[in-house]
């Protein structure tokens, strides 16, 4: 059994979902204490004083060069062509080769925005020859940018993820800068960026579906505990004695876990407006929600033992939960449990050698994953069949046409030649140095599948039509 590979693969998934610790997790001696109490509203359009900004070369090379899809066009549109959007420039070096590197792709294909490694004085980082990723040497990320089509920020010491909301509206990332930290909004047709501060260390944040919205969870101490508030633009919604997962309903409103204590002591769910009690057995690891909102999962336990809980009902214990999804209707959920088994309707289903996170039809009567069988064959479950798939070392959860009748799923090998590659309906489509993993997607019609990629240097939106 490649435990490695089936933890690496899972890691990776998660980490793209969220830039989340583990919750319950201390946050350290080596946070600085925040004054108490947390700021109720913090507002700063201006952010953090820069220590430093891009070299002179890099901007200038980035500011230059045009960008397709002007910031002035209709969030309504979106790209179903082929088109190449922009150039990574080489003046800002080469360390965007990295995984460390953080492509991302509106959902309108026309935007895109990258996290850009940034070295000593503004210059492109060089990581020593001997590393060929960060991880390799288990080196700390460097300071970065964050460029957004053809503008970049200041170099901050720290970025979190990037995320883009569910319309393309807005992007949101994490920074900190010395003693500051701040969630910052990016507005895509003004091209303006709102900073919110936080108390503490930002571990995890959510977008509203309409991008209005973010919701954050900032850690800090307070007569010597570790204690999270829990803020929508800036505005402290709650403190809690343990962090949350935090999850939007389709309506805006915000859904998260309150505890009075770390030990797992009277614990609300907060969906709204509304609050009730919920069962606790240690940390609240994750959260997931129908549509409405109505019906809710959420992983509870410790290190060796968690249980699934969803509309009230606890699962078997397991050792590992990941990927918790509840179907659109609320009646469903599935889950990989043990790192190898897929757990569906809280029934085991056959155990593989790899599994990936599922995902539910539109109208959730199926649920599809990506698995590799004990024998090294790799496929595609759709519900209980069988679809032959390509050899891979990873594979993303599934997307589905929103008519439920065709399936797309991401694959990446590590062996050279190295190369992402999305595959439709059983065929495997043109490869890429990289594609971004949040951005596959089907057209509200189903008859185009788009997502964005890197090939070199060169950032293109694909727009593959679908018979």
């Amino acid at each position: 059994m490649r435990i490695d590979r089936a933890i690496a693969m899972l890691g990776l998934a998660v980490s793209l979902a969220a830039c989340a610790v583990e919750p319950g997790r201390s946050v350290g001696a080596g946070t600085a204490a925040v004054p108490s109490p947390a700021p109720t509203s913090s507002v700063s359009s201006s952010g953090a004083a820069p220590v430093e900004m891009v070299s002179e070369a890099c901007r200038a090379a980035l500011t230059s060069q045009p960008v397709s899809g002007p910031s002035l066009l209709s969030l309504a549109s979106v790209n179903r062509r082929t088109t190449k959007l922009g150039r990574i420039p080489g003046e800002c070096g080469d360390a965007y080769t990295s995984l460390h590197f953080d492509l991302r792709f509106g959902p309108d294909g026309w935007s895109f925005a990258y996290r850009l490694p940034v070295g000593l004085q503004g210059q492109p980082y060089k990581p020593p020859a001997s590393c060929r990723e960060y991880r390799d040497c288990h080196l700390p990320s460097p300071p970065t940018a964050v460029v957004t089509g053809n503008a970049v920020t200041p170099v901050y010491a720290e970025t979190g993820l990037l995320v883009y909301s569910a319309n393309g509206k807005t992007l949101a990332y994490s920074m900190r800068q010395k003693d500051q930290a701040d969630m910052v909004l990016h507005d895509r047709v003004t091209g303006q960026d709102t900073h919110y501060a936080a108390p503490g260390k930002v571990l995890s944040y959510a977008l509203s579906p309409d991008g209005e919205k973010v919701a954050y969870v900032a850690a800090f101490r307070e007569q010597g505990r570790d204690k999270f508030a829990i803020l929508e633009n800036g505005r402290t919604v709650a403190i809690s004695a343990d962090a949350t997962p935090l999850v939007y309903r389709q309506d805006g409103e915000l859904i998260y876990v309150l505890c009075e204590s770390a030990l797992g002591s009277k614990c609300v769910l907060v969906n709204g407006s509304r609050k009730s009690s919920i069962k606790k057995k240690g940390g609240v690891f994750e959260l997931a929600a129908s549509l409405d909102g109505e019906s809710l999962a959420y992983v509870t336990g410790n290190e060796n033992e968690k249980t699934v809980v969803f509309n009230g009902q606890d699962s078997p214990p397991h050792s590992s939960v990941q990927g918790l999804r509840v179907s659109p209707d609320g009646k469903r959920v599935a889950y990989i449990a043990n790192g190898t088994r897929m757990i569906v309707d809280q029934q085991e289903r056959v155990e593989y050698d790899v599994v990936g996170a599922p995902s539910f039809s539109p109208n959730s009567q199926r649920v599809f994953y990506v698995a590799e069988s004990a024998q090294g064959e790799w496929g595609l479950v759709n519900g209980y069949e069988w679809v032959p798939g390509y050899r891979s070392w990873w594979a993303h959860a599934p997307v589905v046409s929103p008519a439920g009748r065709q399936v797309a799923y991401l694959a990446f090998t590590d062996w050279p030649p190295a190369e992402w590659f999305v595959v439709l309906e059983g065929t495997k489509l043109p490869a890429y140095d990289y594609i971004d993993p949040l951005s596959l997607r089907f057209t509200p019609d189903g008859t185009v599948l788009m997502y964005g990629a890197r090939k070199g240097r060169e950032l293109w939106w694909v727009a593959h039509p679908v018979k």
